[in-house]
């Protein structure tokens, strides 16, 4: 059974939290096939450390469904983990988020991909 996304993945939850969560990418514009860093934290008190953190977006930018890599978070729930765009993700702007516990911690960050220059 394959999994279809759209703005994000579909069926996700928000999580509350005392403190809010963040996400950030570096560079937040890429040509495809380029990496991307993403740094972020999901506090404890809203999802705890055990569960990983995933990112998720549209299928375009997260192959084939939406679900990006999913990473570990440290003690007080900071996580970093670099992607690499695929080559054949569309040109345009990308909303990614993040999961964490089956739930989609807010906010999100934008990645503006362009096309890869012609060999």
């Amino acid at each position: 059974m394959r999994r279809h996304s759209t703005a994000f993945a579909a069926g996700v939850v928000a999580l509350s939290f005392t403190v809010p969560a963040s996400l950030t990418a570096t560079p937040s514009a890429v040509i495809a096939g380029q990496p991307v860093r993403f740094d972020g934290g999901i506090p404890v008190d809203g999802c705890p450390r055990a569960d990983a953190a995933t990112l998720v977006a549209t299928a375009a930018f997260f192959p084939p469904d939406g679900f990006g890599p999913s990473t570990t978070r440290d003690a007080a729930g900071s996580f970093t983990v670099t992607y690499t765009v695929p080559s054949s993700t569309p040109p345009g702007a990308y909303d990614i988020g993040v999961r964490c516990g089956g739930g989609l911690a807010p906010p999100s960050t934008r990645v503006t991909v362009g096309a890869p220059s012609p060999s």
